[in-house]
């Protein structure tokens, strides 16, 4: 029977301080099969969380810090705790499972590489700066590179890397593998912009005083940009007239933001979603549509969204709240209501279209004590083999 031990890697520049109380926080993890062997990878309740083949990792999924996995390799069963980390890549090899930490300290001109090596062997590494030894069951610190391609030889062997903003280069050297596994981590935020507000020209999304996003009409988006973490922002005119202003807007790293401008109670706001990265093209299936609701109306009470024949779709979305809802492609009639009673109806849309494919940003704007509630609709094709060229 194989005998693998357990080792976590704390390396330097953690995101905040760690504490000993034992408060219930989320993680960020994904976990690598650095065995030649297939394992599976079971929740607590023993659900069956992935199979993966040799050299195969499941991205960074959300979870508890004081929940655990397990890894089923063979006959033998090994228990994968958390580190109290917001980043973290859990390594099953043959000899060892290793828990690395990561961090978002990144400048918007550079990346970097780490290397860790799971084998009983050590590994010469001659890097741009020299000559480097990693011994067995070992992990080096960040490298900090200046964006531009590098070249590393590995016991001989060439290995050329382009080093690119907000990007970590993980390579993982394993028994077993003709060559290192290797994963390109983006910790970059993105963002994309919304213009939802009715009656307003084209707009410019600046930040630190300095275009972004720019000559973004009324009920057209953006492509996603890259953006950093915590930045200065503001939304103006074309003639210069600020709509919208924060000193310090959160963006989070490996997140996609939705920065939806719109009016509310004859001024300007944001609404703002968090999504993982690529998480829409992940969650759509071939035969399904996505529909990203966001309830911006003039108004506090929250809303349901059913269709015609009372099926719910999302029940009480509060002012400011988003509902994404991942369904069968086809025509529906949709009812808007308030929450909770479905006789008050604020909006009644008929023969509404959802193609495969396909996912709906629809804003419900307006102000229905002036009978002025209305919706506003982006749509983008994320699967082109189903539903062709983005709109």
């Amino acid at each position: 029977m194989r005998h693998i031990r357990l080792l976590s890697v704390l390396l330097i520049f953690y995101v905040g301080t760690i504490t000993a109380q034992q408060d219930e926080l989320t993680t960020q993890v994904q976990i690598v099969n650095a065995t030649t062997d297939v394992i599976q990878v079971m929740l607590s309740d023993n659900t069956l969380l992935a199979e993966l083949a040799a050299g195969e990792t499941i991205p960074f999924f959300e979870t508890s810090t004081l929940s655990s996995v397990n890894a089923v390799l063979s006959d033998e069963t090994i228990e994968i705790a958390f580190l109290p980390e917001e980043w973290q890549t859990v390594i099953v090899s043959e000899e060892q499972v290793t828990s690395v930490a990561h961090n978002t300290n990144f400048s918007a001109d550079s990346g970097r590489i780490r290397w860790i090596n799971t084998t009983t062997e050590s590994l010469d590494v001659i890097t741009p700066d020299g000559d480097m030894i990693i011994e067995p069951y070992a992990a080096t610190s960040f490298d900090y590179l200046v964006n531009d391609s590098y070249t590393y030889t590995i016991n001989d062997q060439e290995m050329p890397f382009a080093i690119d903003s907000y990007r970590e280069e993980m390579i993982i050297i394993a028994d077993g593998f003709d060559k290192p596994i290797t994963l390109s981590l983006d910790f970059a935020g993105y963002i994309e912009l919304q213009h939802f507000a009715a009656n307003t020209g084209t707009v410019t999304f600046y930040l630190n005083d300095t275009p972004l996003i720019s000559d973004i009409s009324f009920q057209q988006q953006s492509q996603f940009r890259v953006a950093p973490i915590s930045q200065r922002v503001q939304i103006e005119l074309s003639d210069g007239t600020v709509l919208y202003e924060n000193d310090l807007l959160a963006l989070q790293p490996r997140r996609e933001q939705v920065v939806t401008l719109f009016t509310s109670f004859d001024t300007f706001a944001v609404n703002i979603t968090s999504r993982p990265l690529a998480n829409y093209v992940q969650q759509i299936l071939p035969e399904n549509a996505i529909f990203a609701f966001q309830n911006v109306l003039n108004d506090t009470s929250s809303i349901d969204i059913l269709l015609a024949d009372g099926t719910v779709l999302a029940a009480d979305l509060s002012q400011h709240g988003t509902a994404i809802l991942n369904i069968i492609a086809g025509d529906y009639d949709i009812l808007i209501t308030r929450a909770g009673d479905p006789e008050v109806i604020l909006l009644d849309l008929t023969e509404v279209t959802l193609d495969a494919g396909t996912i709906y940003d629809i804003a419900f704007v307006g102000d229905p004590l002036q009978n002025t509630q209305d919706i506003v609709v982006v749509s983008e094709c994320i699967l082109l083999d189903i539903c062709g060229e983005p709109n």
